[in-house]
């Protein structure tokens, strides 16, 4: 089949269990992609280039914390040198693999493109989960740091982008409980805000305290200014403070200077205005 021949396929099996003919498939123009996870492969082309696990210069796990996922790199880093031996020796047979002409060996995602995977598609996971907390009229907000932790998690448990849901699911699970649609009766408050960073996602080895939901207007403001949090989306406040007050000061300068230069009696009102204000900040102190 793989070298190009022409084969019938039966068609679509009624209830009875007869088929309806067959249709005949040339697979001359056809390319096939044999692809599988094969784990622990890359031992043996370790084996194979005499690329020992043991002795001097071995990262030892409790003294580096990065180590499964510098494992799962070197682990990738192995299968770039594969060659047919290899997959022979995993188990194929010899017949199989000299049907394949080209092997080549993926690498794992690295923690930028797992970042990419949850932000910047069309259907990205981040913004499902944004859409669907929007269905409820609730923003979710994700940090850039909730994302690097996140994408570090799935890259340690070497479960790749398909990891990243389940990262995700955990960490939003109590939040989509507390969501409280509008026709859900009175007494119960609603949630306006759910808040994903480093806390709600934790360490790549244990797990974090879940969203941060809130339920007041402003609380989501106050709680990023005082912990100094970058949330994309959402305007921070001491930099808006610190515009807004340079845009003020150079507005009543260019207006104080215009005034000054064009009414003679604005300089002795403007020194009575000073002198007022000298003699109550005395008072005050």
């Amino acid at each position: 089949m793989f070298e190009g021949t022409v084969f019938s396929v039966p068609r679509k099996r009624s209830q009875n269990g007869m088929s309806h003919g067959c249709v005949e498939v040339d697979t001359t123009n056809i390319l096939f992609i044999c692809g599988g996870a094969f784990s622990d492969l890359g031992k043996i082309v370790s084996e194979r280039l005499h690329r020992c696990p043991f002795g001097f210069g071995t990262p030892i796990r409790h003294e580096l914390g990065d180590y499964a996922l510098t494992n799962a790199l070197g682990q990738s880093g192995l299968l770039e040198e594969i060659e047919n031996d290899d997959l022979i020796a995993y188990g194929l047979t010899p017949e199989f693999i000299g049907r394949l002409p080209i092997i080549v060996g993926l690498t794992h995602l690295t923690e930028d493109q797992l970042v990419q995977v949850l932000r910047e598609p069309k259907n990205a996971i981040g913004k499902q989960y944004k859409k669907l907390f929007k269905m409820n009229d609730v923003k979710l907000h994700i940090t850039e740091n909730a994302l690097r932790l996140i994408a570090k998690k799935a890259a340690v448990r070497e479960t790749g982008a398909r990891g990243l849901r389940s990262i995700m699911e955990g960490i939003l699970t109590e939040a989509m409980f507390e969501v409280i649609p509008d026709d859900a009766g009175e007494g119960k408050e609603k949630i306006i805000v759910v808040l994903v960073d480093e806390e709600s996602v934790g360490t790549p080895t244990r797990r974090g305290c879940g969203a941060k939901i809130f339920r007041d207007d402003g609380a989501l403001e106050l709680y990023v200014y005082q912990n100094n949090i970058r949330v994309p989306g959402l305007i921070q406040r001491p930099k808006c403070s610190i515009i807004c007050r340079l845009c003020l000061l150079v507005a009543f300068s260019a207006a104080k200077l215009w005034v000054y230069h064009t009414f003679d009696c604005f300089s002795s009102i403007y020194a009575w205005i000073i002198l007022i204000l000298c003699k109550a900040n005395i008072f005050t102190e």
